[in-house]
């Protein structure tokens, strides 16, 4: 083929427009390929920050779940003093919180794990030591109402016995033989009575005394568990990506201790006083 003149000029205008459209094709392929990584990258990272904000708001959920299971069960612990065993489980007032601490431990860091774990244990562990002594405190208990029953049916026997007697005073037909009956009836009604009283008050001092024991026991055994139950706050806290300062928390956690002792304290006192009357009463 012959190249002339007209075919090499419109070669020149030919080529430099072919090139540019070469290169600004190659250029859009570059730009896009870019893009698209920047894109993937970006679609990633938020993949990642959702995943990461979805663990966040499940961990919020269940810690603060923990958080108001632990306070049912610690206000389940103040209260197990009066549970009655023959009709209640004791675990019952701890069920959640164990709970909680199953689904704690397949979510959260080892530390918290591992804190969390000993609160538990100490918990269960005290449940343990304390069954023997509200078994105790039970049996008092129905001792203490079984008395009560003999008494209170005894009273009612004697106002029988009275009324007949005041009857049979009244009557136009006085037997003094019917009379004296009663009065038997009404000596042996009064000595049994006297009886039920004398066994009720002893049982009702054992049961106060026996309650002293079992608060003073237990304010020692909270003593151990409030610094798992600091621990466990602060992380928690850590892990919810609060700002936590322990140094802030521990006096306030302390003023906390310290005032539910006092509390208890003023209880274990009225409890003590109220044996003191009793002792007088019998003396008396």
């Amino acid at each position: 083929m012959e190249i002339t003149k007209e075919t090499i000029s419109i070669l020149n205008i030919t080529l430099p427009i072919i090139g540019t459209l070469f290169g600004t094709i190659l250029g859009g392929i570059i730009s896009y390929r870019a893009s698209k990584k920047t894109l993937e990258k970006q679609l990633y990272h938020d993949s990642i920050e959702k995943d990461k904000e979805r663990k966040q708001i499940t961990k919020k959920e269940i810690y603060l779940q923990a958080v108001d299971n632990l306070s049912k069960a610690n206000s389940y612990l103040g209260s197990i003093i009066n549970i009655n065993l023959q009709n209640t489980n004791l675990y019952d007032g701890f069920k959640d919180f164990f709970m909680s601490v199953s689904k704690i431990s397949l979510i959260s860091k080892e530390e918290t794990i591992k804190t969390i774990t000993e609160l538990s244990t100490k918990y269960q562990t005290l449940i343990l030591r304390l069954m023997p002594k509200l078994f105790s405190l039970n049996k008092i208990k129905i001792d203490i109402d079984i008395q009560n029953n003999f008494y209170n049916e005894s009273q009612k026997e004697i106002k029988r016995v009275l009324m007949l007697m005041r009857e049979n005073s009244e009557s136009v037909n006085i037997s003094s033989e019917r009379f004296n009956h009663l009065n038997e009836t009404f000596k042996f009604e009064q000595g049994q009575s006297d009886t039920y009283n004398e066994k009720r008050k002893d049982f009702n001092k054992q049961y106060l005394q026996g309650q002293i024991i079992f608060i003073k026991e237990l304010i020692e055994e909270m003593k151990e568990i409030s610094p798992l139950i600091n621990s466990t706050f602060y992380n928690l806290r850590q892990e919810l990506e609060i700002d936590t300062d322990i140094k802030y928390l521990n006096p306030i956690f302390e003023a906390q201790e310290k005032a539910i002792n006092s509390e208890l304290g003023k209880f274990i006192d009225y409890l003590s006083n109220l044996i003191e009357e009793l002792d007088k009463q019998n003396k008396n």
